[in-house]
């Protein structure tokens, strides 16, 4: 009984795959419809869990098998649902994990496919953000990480739609490279038209990159074909008005000053002149408050003058000059001296015997003595005092000074004295190419160039004169192609050495300079020169024959040896400054150097508090 339904069940699902169907559903369960359409088509479907509802489908017409599985897959679709190949089976599953779930093998219409279309001209995410919004909730579309590919995921029929779209949106945002002649109008006044009209959203021309060729006096154009197109239009008509003034024109000029080029531009004209007539001669002048040039001439004056100043008319570079200057000095001095004195007994009190040698740093022996005497005014107690008050070192006396007897008196005085310094100063500046530059760090200081009491000594006046001590730096660098650069240097180091005498106002100042032209590499780290020089002087004061003899000898005179050594050596690095970014690069490098010693210092001092 069982193998005799088998066999009609078998006879039944080959003769309804054989011959056409009429299909009619109302309100069938999906499930159902599924289970008919396995068994018309001959294919195996397996249905997701979730994949449920009911379904109205009328045919008037015979479906074979093919239109059959169409209406199938048709209906899945409009019920919310994707059909998966995956082998010999199908799966229904729901449209949301169908583009996560898509088969790259699925030709029949309603599978889920993928494809990576690659664009030629236009941003990968422009056109994502363009097509969007009129693709189905079920599709996928995404733009990749090199902007120039775009991956759809959907159904055959929508994958053909988006990408027919796409290939339009591309073409019409063709890019286009290329370059326009002007032949009256200058390319730098044109390029400043451009870049105004960018600011208006409505010209499209913010999508628009230009650069000028000042050499033949073009434009390079790179931007869709349309709006190039109607860039080149309006600069066209700005050329062709422009020629309709052709005999005068106006250069704004950007970096040179308007004074200079009309000095070069009217000995240039000199030989227009010459050559031309009444009616087309050469004028220029120039206006200070827009700093530019005006020229009147014939036409190819004109041209030749303004080929002159857009050469002229460029950005130069600059040139960072550091300066590192190392001093280094070592004196030292020593002295020994005796003064004696010896005076007659009470009945001749007139000096026999005396040796004096006076020195700034030891005391006056005969004003000390002068001043004990009970007859002496106030003068010679003034100068005593002076000279001791003055005094430097070691100073040691033994005498005798008694009423009645042989007055005497001795005095010594030692001293060694060491000094040393070391200077070291960096200074630097920014001056242009071809331009001189001055730095001083300083001061300046009084310095008499004359006296005069007048007539009966009644307006006693004085004339000074101010003088800058400290560094002085002046520099004037000129940079080849090469990229070395040539600098005029003047490198001063002064300083203020003292007094040229006791209680005096006259200042001795001390100066080292180097003037030269040297020639640098850029970053590259150069000496000036160097001085270094050591000053011995030794002086020796004595009673003669006295003076000589030995260990005796040193009671009758007087030694002083000063040494002083001194080492100066100059260092220097121009950094070529090309444009703007790497003089902003130097300037913050500078900056935060600055900025980091201050919070150094402010934590230093939080810590201290």
């Amino acid at each position: 009984m069982f193998l005799k339904r088998l066999i009609i069940t078998v006879f039944l699902s080959l003769t309804l795959t054989a011959q056409d169907q009429n299909i009619f559903y109302k309100d069938a369960d999906i499930k159902t419809f599924a289970q008919d359409i396995a068994l018309l088509t001959n294919k195996t479907i397996i249905l997701d869990p979730r994949v449920k509802g009911l379904i109205t489908i009328y045919s008037d017409a015979p479906l074979n098998s093919e239109s059959i599985w169409e209406v199938f897959i048709s209906t899945m679709e409009v019920q919310g649902y994707n059909v998966l190949k995956d082998g010999d089976i199908y799966r229904v599953i729901p449209s949301q994990e169908g583009v996560k779930n898509f088969s790259e093998d699925g030709s029949f219409e309603g599978s889920i496919g993928s494809e990576v279309i690659k664009l030629r001209f236009s941003s990968a995410k422009d056109i994502v953000n363009a097509v969007k919004p009129i693709v189905g909730v079920r599709s996928y579309i995404v733009a990749l990480n090199n902007d120039r590919e775009v991956l759809i995921a959907d159904d055959a029929d929508n994958i053909r739609r988006i990408k027919d779209i796409i290939r339009n949106l591309d073409s019409e945002l063709d890019t286009s490279i290329s370059e326009f002649k002007l032949k009256n109008l200058s390319a730098i006044e044109a390029l400043r038209l451009i870049n105004s009209l960018k600011a208006d959203p409505n010209t499209r021309f913010d999508k628009l990159a230009v650069a000028t060729f000042q050499g033949s006096n073009k434009l390079i154009f790179s931007g869709p074909l349309e709006i190039v197109i109607r860039a080149k239009r309006v600069l066209s008509q700005l050329d062709l008005d422009n020629n309709l003034n052709e005999n005068t024109k106006v250069i704004y000029l950007n970096y040179s000053k308007a004074e200079d080029i009309l000095k070069i531009l009217t000995d240039v004209s000199a030989s227009f002149n010459q050559e031309q007539n009444v009616d087309y001669k050469t004028v220029i002048t120039s206006h200070e408050e827009t700093n530019s040039i005006i020229i009147r001439s014939n036409p190819q004056a004109i041209k030749t003058l303004t080929s002159i100043v857009e050469q002229l008319d460029i950005r130069r570079p600059q040139v960072y000059v550091e300066a590192i200057i190392v001093e280094i000095s070592d004196e030292s001095a020593r002295a020994l001296g005796v003064d004696t004195i010896y005076s007659g007994n009470s009945t001749d009190n007139t000096p026999i015997a005396l040796t004096r040698f006076p020195s700034t740093t030891s005391p006056d022996l005969l004003s000390i003595i002068g001043s004990a005497d009970d007859n002496s005014d106030i003068g010679s107690s003034a100068g005593a005092a002076s000279s001791i008050v003055g005094t430097r070192g070691f100073v040691a006396g033994l005498g005798n000074l008694t009423d009645g007897e042989d007055n005497f008196a001795v005095l010594l005085s030692l001293l060694r004295e060491d000094q040393n310094s070391n200077i070291l100063s960096t200074p630097s500046a920014v001056v242009m190419d071809n331009e001189e530059a001055s730095l001083l760090v300083g001061q300046e200081i009084p310095i008499t160039t004359g006296e005069s009491l007048g007539a009966n000594n009644l307006t006693p006046f004085r004339t000074t004169a101010r003088e800058e001590v400290g560094v002085k730096l002046e520099v004037k660098p000129q940079i080849n192609d090469s990229g070395s650069v040539a600098l005029f240097i003047r490198q001063e180091v002064s300083s203020i050495a003292g007094s040229q005498l006791p209680n005096s106002n006259d200042l001795i100042t001390n100066k080292r300079e180097i003037e030269t032209t040297v020639l640098a590499d850029n970053r590259e780290i150069l000496v000036l020169g160097g001085l270094i020089s050591e000053e011995v002087q030794e002086s020796v004061n004595k009673v003669p024959l006295l003076g000589d003899i030995p260990l005796l000898g040193r009671l009758f005179r007087s030694s002083a040896k000063s040494v002083q050594r001194r080492n100066l050596m100059i260092f220097l690095r121009p950094t070529i400054l090309r444009d703007s970014l790497t003089t902003k690069d130097l300037s913050e490098e500078k900056f935060n150097l600055i900025k980091a010693k201050q919070i150094l210092k402010e934590e230093e001092e939080q810590k201290t508090d």
